[in-house]
């Protein structure tokens, strides 16, 4: 009886589980909130690409942005749509409808528009249009709701108000600014770290100084259509953007074509459908 309960007390006895199933629930919940934080992080980088999708570099990566510039661009202002006395006289007489020739239909609006931005005598910054202005602020909230890229070239306009107006439409990461010197390049990248700002180059000195100016600020370089290989194979290479006019679509398809060989992110024409015609082709 006594060596049976002996042995009963030196019979070797398994492990304790409450310890065991403690550091399988400490694990378990580990690896839960990794995972939570993983799928939360995806989350965060969906919705931020959404934010973004209007975005000048998401657009280039897409592929090339065709910028509509002079009444191309214009066209697309609040007061090119049909005024309201036009609208009156189609609800009044609507039988004039029927009389007239069937049109094709409306052109798809530019993905990029260029405009120049004026200071009015009454000091507020404006776009000119065909001897009219709109206001800036109307044109930014416009190209927004249409999804649209702009190109805002500041004819002795002062850029830190059109910066405040690009930021309060929403457009900061939808929008370029043109510098046109070195002196306005300066002013442009000092005011907002985030806005893209376009320098002219026309030389190999130009390109210096631009990558000198911009440092670590996002930049575009703004080539001539006959800039040459090397210019455009530098851009590409030290640039986020290069932008380059186009020639005449109409008169010239030969060196549009040249032009589509060079890496161009966004090309500037008057006559955006005839390139588009002439870029189909290609």
């Amino acid at each position: 009886m006594s060596d049976s309960s002996v042995n009963m007390d030196h019979m070797p006895t398994s492990p304790p589980t409450i310890g065991r199933s403690s550091r399988l629930t400490k694990q378990c919940r580990r690896n839960t909130i990794m995972a939570l934080g993983i799928l939360g992080s995806l989350a965060a980088v969906v919705l931020w690409r959404d934010s973004h999708a209007d975005a000048l570099l998401t657009r280039i990566h897409h592929g090339l942005v065709i910028c509509a510039t002079g009444k191309a661009a214009t066209d697309t202002l609040p007061t090119s749509a049909p005024s309201a006395l036009s609208e009156l006289a189609d609800a009044v007489l609507p039988s004039r409808k029927a009389d007239q020739p069937k049109t094709e239909a409306p052109t798809q609006p530019p993905s990029m528009v260029a405009f120049e931005v004026v200071r009015t005598p009454d000091n507020t910054l404006a776009v000119k249009d065909e001897g009219q202005t709109v206001p800036l602020e109307e044109a930014l909230h416009a190209s927004h709701r249409k999804h649209q890229l702009v190109m805002l070239s500041l004819q002795e306009a002062d850029i830190q108000p059109a910066a405040r107006l690009i930021r309060s439409s929403g457009m900061r990461h939808q929008a370029v600014i043109v510098a046109s010197n070195e002196s306005e390049t300066r002013t442009a990248l000092k005011v907002d770290r985030s806005l893209m700002v376009a320098i002219p180059v026309r030389s190999t000195r130009d390109q210096l100084t631009a990558h000198r100016l911009a440092g670590q600020h996002p930049y575009a370089e703004y080539l001539p259509a006959n800039a040459s290989p090397t210019l455009f194979a530098t851009a590409h290479r030290e640039a986020d953007v290069v932008i380059a006019d186009s020639p005449d679509p109409q008169d010239n398809p030969k060196a549009i074509r040249a032009l589509l060989r060079e890496p161009v992110d966004i090309v500037v024409t008057s006559a955006p459908d005839h390139f588009a015609h002439v870029l189909g082709e290609s």
